[in-house]
């Protein structure tokens, strides 16, 4: 009989309501399942509702590598023993609902994912079979395709990298910050903090507010040509996300065996190392105590972790995350164009200048263009949100060492009347990835 408080889903639910009611059965089902003693069969369910929403159902691979530990040498020996925790996680959710009509929890033959299903009482009575589904492959290309998508690639051996990629990171940032540290200081080496709290930049900061420093990183897809191992990682910043990869094989139906979902980002070294000497050196409270800090990448960053804490972004414009629509919002530039920064003011536009493909011959001396960005904002919440990012990695470096000399900032101010709310754009000139100048392009206040 039905619970008129908490009905089923009929054929006409769709959008929130639905999402609600798989939700609320997900975690009904979860807390029956985390009372058994199969921890497999648990980490099996949790990554199967993680995926419930996703455009594609995943592939036998995938779980193999989320749930059971794979690796590129991943065989079929393993998928056989998916295909055996499957099934077994199948039947457990049938003996769960067994003699239950209603809404219920099942994994469709032919698909590895939760689906929330209605059951009547005969069916409940008489043991209910999970239905198939049709393949998810059958999906449709738009009648107008998109220009295919360009993607980075990552030599071969690089996904057990990335799995901590963000992690080592901070930890090679821990040691080689010993060597940065005179350089982000005054003289004999005593931080010069008054000078640096009092910049525009800096005393946006509140009085015993906690500081999150936040480290870009992009969303990597991993990429197979046998629906079976690995053979790289792929970044692309119009993929930011598992939506976005799902909403990408919609309109590319033809690599949807092709390119695959770990959930994994990448945080580059210099990134990380940027963050590390900006937390750092953060000025002391006025009190001269230390301001309590902590280092999380882009893509861990939630509202709850954001609520009472100042942001300082340290990254790759195109890796901000959730922090790029507070930017949109309160910048008077545009950054929504891969590799540049646009002036709609001025109808000018800042082009970094693209790495050399791999196979292109090396130029020595060749001189190119890196361009940085630095801002003091208001986020939506009302607390400060500072930026200090670049195009690429020799900006994201450079602006970081910017942003801690007073003497630097103190020079943007002469442009900005000392404003609290401001940004500015450099032009960062390198020489074999080394800079060899840096002009101030932009210098203006904001509301």
């Amino acid at each position: 009989m039905e619970n008129p408080a908490n009905p089923p889903p009929k054929a006409g639910d769709t959008g929130d309501h639905a999402s609600a009611r798989l939700a609320e059965e997900i975690a009904r089902v979860r807390a029956v399942l985390a009372a058994s003693r199969s921890a497999v069969q648990l980490r099996l369910f949790d990554y199967l509702a993680a995926r419930s929403g996703d455009a594609r159902a995943p592939k036998e691979i995938e779980i193999a590598h989320a749930v059971f530990g794979g690796d590129e040498s991943t065989d079929a020996a393993a998928d056989s023993g998916v295909r055996v925790y499957v099934h077994r996680l199948r039947k457990r959710l049938e003996d769960h609902y067994r003699g239950q009509p209603g809404a219920r929890l099942v994994i469709p033959k032919g698909e590895y994912r939760l689906v929330l299903a209605e059951v009547e009482a005969a069916q409940a009575n008489a043991g209910f079979t999970a239905p198939d589904l049709p393949k998810t492959a059958s999906l449709r290309a738009p009648a107008i395709a998109p220009p295919p998508v360009r993607f980075r690639r990552m030599p071969p051996g690089a996904v057990p990298a990335l799995l901590g990629l963000a992690l080592c990171c901070l930890t090679i940032a821990a040691g080689l910050a010993v060597y940065a540290w005179p350089w982000s200081h005054g003289a004999g080496g005593e931080p010069d903090d008054e000078r640096l709290r009092n910049t525009a930049l800096w005393r946006n900061l509140g009085a015993g507010v906690p500081v999150l420093v936040v480290a870009g990183d992009a969303y990597a897809a991993a990429e197979t040509g046998d629906q079976r191992n690995v053979q790289r990682m792929i970044l692309d910043p119009r993929i930011a996300s598992r939506e976005e990869l799902g909403q990408h094989i919609r309109s590319h139906p033809d690599q949807f065996y092709r390119l695959y979902d770990f959930d994994l980002h990448f945080t580059p070294v210099p990134t990380a190392l940027a963050a590390w000497n900006v937390e750092a050196t953060l000025p002391h409270e006025s009190t001269g105590t230390r301001r309590i800090a902590s280092i999380v990448p882009a893509s861990a960053l939630t509202p709850a972790l954001q609520q009472g804490a100042d942001i300082v972004y340290v990254g790759h414009l195109a890796d901000m995350g959730t922090l790029s629509a507070p930017l949109a919002a309160a910048s008077s530039l545009r950054f929504d164009r891969p590799g540049a920064i646009v002036d709609p003011a001025a109808a000018r536009v800042w082009q970094a200048s693209l790495p050399a493909p791999d196979n292109t011959p090396h130029v020595r001396d060749a001189v190119t263009t890196d361009y940085g960005y630095l801002a003091s904002l208001t986020a939506p919440g009302g607390r400060a949100l500072l930026v200090i990012a670049g195009l690429g990695d020799v900006a994201t470096a450079q602006l970081a060492g910017l942003a801690t000399s007073a003497q630097a900032l103190g020079q943007i101010a002469v442009h900005t009347g000392n404003r609290p709310h401001f940004e500015a754009v450099f032009a960062i000139d390198t020489r074999d990835g080394i800079a060899v100048s840096r002009r101030l392009l932009l210098a203006r206040a904001l509301r």
